[in-house]
C-alpha cells in the first residue's frame, strides 16, 4: 500500500490528488472513476488539515473490494454519528461544511477506524 506523509499545508491536497490520480490512471481506471477518487481524497486530506493535528499520512491500494484510501493524522477523526449525519450546511453561501457530505456521497463506504483514521472505499465501474 503506497504511503505518503504530507505536511499540514494546503499544497498537500494537490500532492495527494495528483499521486492518487496517477496511480489509478496507470491501472486503467476510467476518467470518471479517477475523478471520483481524486475528489474523495481531496476532501479527506482537506478535512485532516482543517480539523486534525500532526502530519497527514495518506495510504491507498486496490484491494478485492475496490480502492481503499486511508487518511490518518494525530486527531480523533470524525465521529461515526457525524458521518451518518453528514449534510449540506443550512447556509448555501457558507464557505465550508460540505466535506463530509461530499465524501459520503462519492464513496461507497466511509468509516473511521479505532485509531481515528478516515477510511474510504471506492469501487470502480470499469
Amino acid at each position: 500500500m503506497p504511503e505518503t506523509t504530507l505536511p499540514r499545508d494546503i499544497q498537500s491536497i494537490a500532492v495527494a490528488s495528483d499521486a492518487l490520480g496517477d496511480y489509478l490512471h496507470q491501472r486503467g481506471w476510467s476518467d470518471q472513476d479517477v475523478d471520483r477518487a481524486v475528489l474523495s481524497v481531496s476532501e479527506a486530506v482537506s478535512n485532516s488539515i482543517e480539523h486534525g493535528s500532526g502530519e497527514v499520512v495518506l495510504r491507498y491500494a486496490l484491494e478485492a473490494e475496490g480502492l481503499i484510501i486511508r487518511v490518518t493524522d494525530n486527531g480523533m477523526g470524525p465521529s461515526r454519528q457525524r458521518l451518518e449525519d453528514a449534510a449540506l450546511p443550512q447556509d448555501p453561501f457558507a464557505e465550508d461544511g460540505r466535506g463530509l457530505f461530499i465524501l459520503t456521497a462519492l464513496a461507497d463506504v466511509v468509516t473511521v477506524l479505532e485509531d481515528g483514521s478516515l477510511t474510504v472505499t471506492i469501487r470502480s465501474t470499469r
